[in-house]
């Protein structure tokens, strides 16, 4: 019978006298190696603290853990930096180039695109109508809109 059997007959209360016993013995078998190793864990704690050799150690560890760890805060740090201005700066620019500008002066002499563009649309939509006075834009860039 394996002992996992042995300590369930154990907590249900129906083990025999004598699987009762082997079970004690095994538990305080285990409490003796318990208070053993939590002495050992005490014996290292003050050792390691009155040694100068290991307190040296430890601080040399500790003092590079932080500096590595600053390294790696300012570098996220830049890195996020450099994303924000190349996405603002440097993408959006670049992108906002390949759409439409209707600021652009391609079809006329003085009138932006945009005069053209609105010229077509009123006189497919409303014949007989024109524009009496010229339009003005503000080019507000790539991604942005008035409201």
């Amino acid at each position: 019978m394996k002992f996992e059997e042995l300590m369930e007959r154990y907590k249900k209360g129906v083990a025999t006298d004598e699987e009762k016993q082997l079970v004690e013995q095994e538990l305080e078998k285990h409490e003796a190696i318990q208070e053993y190793l939590a002495d050992i864990d005490l014996n290292l704690g003050t050792i390691w603290n009155d040694n100068e050799q290991y307190k040296n150690e430890s601080t040399k560890i500790i003092k590079s853990v932080n500096s590595k760890l600053w390294r790696v805060v300012f570098t996220s740090i830049g890195i996020m930096i450099a994303l924000i201005i190349g996405i603002f700066f440097i993408i959006s620019p670049l992108i906002d180039s390949l759409y439409y500008n209707p600021l652009k002066v391609t079809v006329g002499d003085v009138e932006n695109d945009i005069y053209f563009d609105m010229q077509a649309i009123t006189e497919l939509n409303y014949p007989g109508y024109t524009l009496s006075n010229l339009i003005h834009v503000d080019r507000l860039g790539f991604g942005k809109s008035v409201m």
